[in-house]
């Protein structure tokens, strides 16, 4: 619903803003659909106003509609604070995991004259806390995290959802046609 929409919207800017304000120059990534296009999701992302850029798509215009015809959305990747830019990003139009189209985007770091060790067990090396203690810290903040975005600690209300014929019928055919292409060699 429209409400429960705009309430989310609410939560997750503030939730941004929030992380912002600790600490200005921290690197963030905004992933997912937020049921809207990308005229959408750039209006939301500069409304929260701590200079989120998107990823822009090279294989896709990533709007609903196509030849008058009504598509599937993309995914969304927005970042901050990254010091390289990704490359751009592509949308893969061949899975079929929900209504929108899943995106994917790399990002190539350099390091210069630094040693990047990826020993991921280096950490727990240099640490003189336990195993249990750091467990603990990190099940505290997830929790803590959680605990702010309310969304997260209560479930949402039952609604049902009532679509219309048409829309099933069009449903069924975009996912017909879609399976069909996938199998185009």
């Amino acid at each position: 619903t429209s409400v429960r929409r705009k309430k989310a919207k609410q939560e997750v800017s503030t939730y941004l803003t929030k992380e912002h304000s600790k600490d200005k120059d921290m690197p963030m990534l905004l992933l997912g659909d937020f049921n809207a296009d990308i005229a959408q999701s750039d209006r939301l992302t500069r409304r929260i106003g701590i200079s989120l850029r998107r990823v822009s798509i090279s294989n896709s215009t990533g709007s609903r509609r196509h030849n008058g015809k009504m598509g599937r959305m993309v995914d969304h990747i927005y970042y901050r604070g990254f010091h390289e830019h990704p490359d751009a990003g592509r949308v893969n139009k061949y899975l079929d995991l929900s209504d929108h189209f899943p995106m994917t985007t790399k990002w190539t770091f350099i390091v210069a004259e630094q040693f990047k060790s990826h020993n991921r067990f280096a950490v727990l090396a240099d640490k003189k806390d336990n195993g249990k203690v750091l467990v603990e810290n990190l099940v505290r903040a997830t929790l803590g995290v959680a605990s702010t975005l309310e969304t997260m600690s209560k479930p949402p209300p039952k609604t049902d959802i009532t679509l219309s014929r048409d829309t099933l019928v069009s449903t069924q055919r975009q996912r017909l046609l879609h399976k069909q292409v996938s199998r185009v060699p």
